[in-house]
């Protein structure tokens, strides 16, 4: 039961390589036909083009009949060894998967920028606007690939309006600040920013003044100039010449989302006009808050205990966190404590021991120790100490619970992570261990009573989540040892043990 046979049959005619009888009884299987699979999915080759598209950052917000369609069009291309598929400054006008093969992307210089193998892309950008290439892309082997056209792409998806939005979201996707930002976090960024229209020749940011706004080029250039009177700019044809030059796609200004920021230069539209997006800071607060509160809402959704927690849930978490500072040797809790904060480490770095001083783990910028106070006030596994001068993030548990609500939300929480800490379990996605959380039904047993009996037949697993349980086993040859006039258990179970499984 369980287990398959025959799958190479859905791939393409395929020849039996061996007989197949039902044994010791009335075999039942479920079938499913190569006609049945092909009118569902396509070839296998279009089941290979929608997972590779469906991992392309720039078609994330497609849905998947979307990239359907668009593995349904792809077109397929050959390329010997050292050709060329396309020079720095071409037009962009069609997006490539590697098959087979590999390509390598040098610059103008010929310096290698980048290798692509198979499941590698390249030229995605091409499918938004019709920009020279940023590179040249050559063959390194005999290679073999998938191409998707602009027209194509067009054709599939429609409006200008998508196109422009797409193109704004992976533009911030390139730049560090947004890097690690959920797909649905950048399209929101992506819809507060504005498009700006500069005449040739006109100024967009002063040197001096104070910044508020960042920018990403669409459409032209722009030209950065520095006024310093110990070192003039260099003279061009007559006039000054700019310290740096901007294209379509490239971005500046994004130091004063962050907070006040005094203009380094002056900005102008260069050679035509110029066309911008631009983000405010007040947008940026507004959506996400200070660059401290990104950093925390990251942080908190790689934490296991938090997975399944709305973006919205993570943010006010993110919002209410405290500061605290350590010095080298100070002591956050000792073991046996009652937990009533979790803590995030911002700098510096601690060690976490046990009752005899012994070294269980290190805690450095970006981790995080004693999430289970966040759900129970249970006394603290460890004791946890400052390996220098560090600085945490922290949250209480009472600002927890004030901010999420109700003790069922919070239990079911605590059974999740219960079940994501035992192997069985421990590679199951969210969704699923939150449906084996709630499946799972409280059992109050008084002190002394039995829960299970040596022998009899298990149909259940347990967690602990108060109290404690003793095992003994009974042996007639080994009985158990005897401690105060009675059996001594031969393991005992706390909160968060599990047992059964």
């Amino acid at each position: 039961p369980g287990q398959y046979f025959g799958e190479r049959a859905l791939l393409g005619a395929e020849v039996r390589q061996a007989d197949v009888y039902a044994e010791g009884g009335r075999l039942v299987c479920y079938s499913l036909s190569r006609a049945d699979f092909d009118a569902l999915l396509g070839s296998r080759d279009e089941v290979w083009r929608y997972e590779v598209l469906s991992n392309v950052p720039l078609l994330y917000n497609l849905s998947e009949r979307q990239l359907w369609q668009l593995a349904h069009c792809m077109g397929e291309a050959r390329f010997k060894k050292g050709d060329v598929v396309f020079r720095q400054g071409d037009p962009g006008d069609a997006f490539y998967i590697v098959r087979d093969g590999g390509f390598k992307c040098v610059n103008e210089l010929g310096v290698e920028l980048a290798r692509v193998g198979p499941g590698g892309c390249f030229g995605e950008l091409a499918l938004l606007r019709r920009e020279p290439r940023a590179a040249t892309v050559v063959a390194l082997a005999d290679s073999q690939v998938l191409s998707l056209s602009r027209d194509a792409f067009v054709s599939q998806l429609g409006n200008l309006a998508t196109l422009r939005s797409m193109w704004r979201v992976e533009a911030l996707r390139r730049v560090p600040l947004f890097r690690e930002l959920p797909p649905a976090t950048l399209s929101k960024l992506a819809d507060c920013m504005a498009q700006v229209s500069v005449p040739a020749g006109h100024e967009i940011i002063r040197q001096g003044q104070e910044g508020d706004t960042f920018y990403v080029v669409e459409h032209g250039k722009l030209g950065v100039f520095v006024n310093n009177a110990q070192q003039p700019p260099p003279v061009y044809a007559g006039s000054p010449k700019p310290v740096m030059l901007y294209g379509p796609g490239q971005y500046f200004g994004e130091r004063a989302l962050l907070g006040a920021e005094v203009r380094q230069a002056d900005v102008y539209a260069e050679g035509g006009r110029l066309v911008c997006y631009s983000l405010s800071r007040a947008d940026f607060d507004a959506l996400l808050g200070s660059r401290d509160e990104v950093w925390r809402y990251e942080v908190l959704s790689n934490v296991p205990l938090l997975y399944n927690l709305s973006e919205r849930q993570l943010w006010q978490l993110a919002h209410c966190m405290g500061e605290a500072r350590f010095k080298k040797g100070d002591v956050v809790f000792r073991q046996g404590d009652p937990g009533d904060a979790f803590y995030i480490v911002r700098d510096g770095g601690f060690k976490c021991v046990n009752e005899l001083g012994v070294e269980l783990a290190r805690v450095g910028p970006g981790g995080c120790f004693g999430e289970l106070a966040l759900l129970r006030r249970e006394p603290r596994a460890a004791t946890v100490v400052a390996l220098a001068d560090s600085q945490v993030l922290s949250l209480s548990r009472d600002a927890f619970v004030s901010q999420l609500g109700n003790l069922a939300t919070l239990r079911s929480m605590w059974r999740v992570e219960a079940l994501r800490r035992v192997p069985l379990f421990r590679e199951l996605p969210p969704a699923t261990l939150s449906k084996l959380a709630d499946c799972m039904a409280q059992v109050s047993v008084p002190a002394g009573h039995e829960i299970i009996r040596q022998g009899q037949e298990g149909d259940t697993f347990y967690v602990v989540e108060h109290g404690k349980l003793g095992v003994f086993v009974n042996n007639a040859q080994q009985p158990p040892p005897v401690y105060a006039g009675s059996p001594k258990p031969v393991m005992l179970y706390g909160p968060g043990q599990y047992f059964g499984e």
